[in-house]
């Protein structure tokens, strides 16, 4: 059984030529550098297999982190693109902290995805991930991006208006439970480069209508098409484009209550490691168990399968491949 990669279609909306491209030429004096994780061996997609079932996203644990330089929207679609091609790879908001200072993955060269292997980083491209909106005009699988506008429009603020965007269609998109569902990945580029506490604290903000989840400093940002395999069809025509609006950079508003809130907290569901309490010096039964048995006993000497300690902080289960 062979699995195919489909052909990777990408549309441009608006004039592509010399003159607009000038237009469009970014103001900026510094880019972003995107973080990339690359597995071993699961897939960061879904497959669709001959025998008519779905084989979900691997479950992986350990990544070789890399960068990626990018200085603009024109930039960033590009490379976008190439990643729909790579189904190993994905992007996170977090910026590694160096393989000095990283906890290793369970493999070789790798590292786990923990937020104490990666730092909150101010970052100008910024994603938002549609999942469930219901577009009033327009087709969400041959038509995206007038539903795309459209949902730009009624939920996301007015400075979103006639700004560009790359924008991807997900791996579940054009199924038949999603048909009327607009499924997708819209990525913009920022004037003013923001931290995953500051967006978060911003999605909240704006509603249920945008996925507040994906401002967590490790969460994995899906990149690849999905995998079609013999006998099996992509139902979405065109999976990918760039739209260009008036404007490059969006001057994205985020109010001094919401910086302050998102400073107050630290770096929240994306930020720092919380502060670990020593659950021996807690009350009642909880208390007295782990003042009686430490976490090695616990593992290695009174529950059954194979554990081995990794470090101070982490074991992994070798018989269920988590830590």
């Amino acid at each position: 059984m062979t699995r195919t990669t489909p052909e990777v279609k990408m549309a441009v909306s608006g004039p592509t030529d010399t003159a607009k491209d000038t237009a469009h030429a970014s103001e900026f004096t510094t880019g972003d550098s995107l973080t990339t994780l690359k597995t071993l061996g699961p897939l960061l997609t879904k497959v669709y297999k001959s025998d008519g079932s779905t084989e979900s996203y691997g479950d992986a644990a350990s990544f070789r982190p890399g960068e990626k330089e990018v200085s603009d929207i024109v930039t960033l679609s590009a490379f976008l693109t190439e990643l729909q091609d790579k189904p190993d790879m994905c992007v996170i908001h977090g910026k590694f902290v160096g393989k000095d200072k990283a906890l290793a993955g369970s493999k070789a060269g790798t590292y786990a995805r923990t937020n104490q292997n990666f730092s909150d980083q101010p970052q100008k491209a910024f994603l938002i991930d549609v999942d469930k909106y219901k577009p009033s005009f327009g087709d969400p699988v041959h038509e995206p991006e007038i539903c795309i506008q459209e949902y730009i429009r009624k939920v996301l603020p007015p400075e979103f208006q006639n700004v560009s965007f790359h924008w991807q269609l997900s791996s579940s998109a054009g199924q038949p439970s999603n048909l009327d569902v607009l499924k997708c990945h819209v990525w913009f580029w920022l004037e003013t480069p923001r931290k995953c506490s500051e967006l978060y604290e911003w999605a909240k903000a704006i509603g249920p209508q945008v996925d507040k989840v994906v401002y967590r400093r490790v969460q994995v940002r899906y990149t690849a098409s999905p995998i079609f395999e013999e006998g099996r069809t992509d139902p979405v025509p065109v999976r990918s484009g760039l739209f260009r609006g008036l404007r490059d950079d969006l001057p994205l508003v985020i109010g001094e209550a919401m910086l302050a809130q998102a400073r107050d907290q630290g770096t929240g569901e994306g930020g720092n490691d919380k502060t670990l309490v020593d659950p021996a010096e807690k009350d009642g039964l909880l208390g007295l168990f782990h003042k009686t048995f430490s976490a090695e006993q616990v593992l290695l000497e009174l529950l059954e399968g194979s554990f081995t300690q990794v470090d101070q902080r982490r074991f992994t289960w070798e018989d269920g491949g988590g830590g």
